[in-house]
This record gives structure tokens, C-alpha cells and sequence, in this order.
């Protein structure tokens, strides 16, 4: 059991020394169903007010409003029910954190979709589940830094638009070796004029006009020894 002492000394670390902002942190479904006793993790003394929805579906919320409120289910609820609906039912100007058994990119980004604000794993620390609360209070959202990652990916590169291909970044890496386009063509069995097209494809891309610039770049490690034409 976490002594209530510790709990409040964590918030006040994690709210910059101040926990008079309550939070509602209101438990859908089955409290069983999670590991984490919900009781000790969000006291009230540390600014939450905790209680439980047993079902959505046929009760009403019997908490209130004047305060942010952060719903907490667990994704074994849903079962037939999409996110999309459940999403709907408790409606936008309360926040959903849902708890998986697996934090796996594609499971985060199913629920981040259905305009689920976070997703934390069922056996985080209580630590973790306070911090994830607060977050959402706050307007933010709750994801793990690899959906982070591949979401930047996803959104800002495909921004650049496409990157070399396969060929082309084999073509450039060997014009850093210093290659000549007849020997990058017998090296790689293609023709002259081959190479010059994906040439022109590369420097279109990387916004140079000549090989000039790509010289400047001598591959890590890589030489015309390494990159020998096999005789």
C-alpha cells in the first residue's frame, strides 16, 4: 500500500508545487479488472476526485463537471463497442485514457484515432497513471515516445515529400566512392544512360545541379577499394 505522504509529495512535484487544480478521474466498467487500486494511486487529499461508471451504456455520470474530467476504461470493455462510439457517448469535453495490455504502436494508435486522448499500459505504476491523468487534464495528450516517433515519420516526412529510392541512393553512394558513370553502369549491369537518368531523378531531389556537391560526401568508411568492380 502507498502511503498517501508519498502521493501527495509526488503531485506537488509533477504540478510545479500545487494541487489545488482538481481533476475528476472517473473509473468505467469492472475496477477489478485493473491491477492498480485506484483508491490509494488518486486520493483526494492530492486533488482528485475519484469514483466509477459502471456503464456508460445505461447509467448516468454522477460526478461533476466543474472540474477536468479524465474517464479511465480498460480496452476488454469494448468488446463488440468501438472506440469511436464509446468515444461519442461520454462525449468531448471529458478526456479518455485507456488502459491495454500491450503498448504496441499499432494498439496506441487505434484508440489515439478514435480521438482517445491516451493509452497506458494496465500494469503502469501508479506514478505513471497520476502523470497520464494530470497530462489529459491539461489538454494534452498520453502515447508512448515509439508512437511519438512514427508518427513525426508518418506526417512531417511524407511533408518532403518521397526520399531516394532503392537505386537512387545506391547510384549517390557510389558517386561518393567517387565512381565514374561507366564504371557505376558495368557495376551494376544497367547502361550510361540509366545512370544519368537516375542521376538527374537524384540531384532533382536533393536540390543540386552536379555530382559536385555529392562529392563532398565521402561515405563513412566506405572506398573505391571497398566498392571495387569485381574483375
Amino acid at each position: 500500500m502507498i502511503e498517501p505522504n508519498s502521493i501527495i509529495g509526488e503531485i506537488l512535484v509533477e504540478n510545479g508545487g500545487t494541487n489545488r487544480d482538481r481533476v475528476n478521474v472517473v473509473v468505467v466498467g469492472d475496477s477489478s479488472a485493473f491491477p492498480t487500486p485506484f483508491h490509494s494511486c488518486f486520493p483526494q487529499e492530492a486533488g482528485f476526485a475519484l469514483t466509477f461508471w459502471g456503464d456508460p451504456l445505461v447509467e448516468k455520470p454522477s460526478f461533476s463537471e466543474r472540474q477536468p474530467t479524465v474517464v479511465i476504461v480498460d480496452e476488454s470493455f469494448f468488446g463488440g463497442l468501438a472506440p469511436w462510439t464509446f468515444r461519442w457517448i461520454v462525449g468531448r469535453s471529458r478526456k479518455v485514457l485507456v488502459t491495454v495490455q500491450h503498448e504496441t504502436v499499432d494498439t496506441q494508435e487505434e484508440f489515439i484515432l478514435a480521438r482517445c486522448e491516451g493509452v497506458l499500459a494496465r500494469k503502469a505504476p501508479p506514478s505513471s497513471f497520476r502523470r497520464a491523468v494530470r497530462c489529459l487534464a491539461a489538454g494534452q495528450l498520453w502515447m508512448s515516445r515509439a508512437l511519438v516517433a512514427h508518427t513525426l515519420q508518418e506526417v512531417l516526412w511524407k511533408r518532403v515529400g518521397p526520399g531516394l529510392s532503392r537505386r537512387e541512393e545506391e547510384i549517390a553512394n557510389l558517386v561518393k566512392c567517387r565512381f565514374s558513370n561507366r564504371e557505376i553502369a558495368a557495376r551494376l549491369r544497367i547502361s550510361d544512360e540509366t545512370v544519368r537518368w537516375h542521376l538527374r531523378r537524384v540531384y532533382s531531389k536533393l536540390g543540386i545541379h552536379d555530382r559536385s556537391l555529392i562529392l563532398q560526401f565521402e561515405q563513412n568508411g566506405e572506398t573505391r577499394h571497398s566498392q571495387a568492380i569485381p574483375g
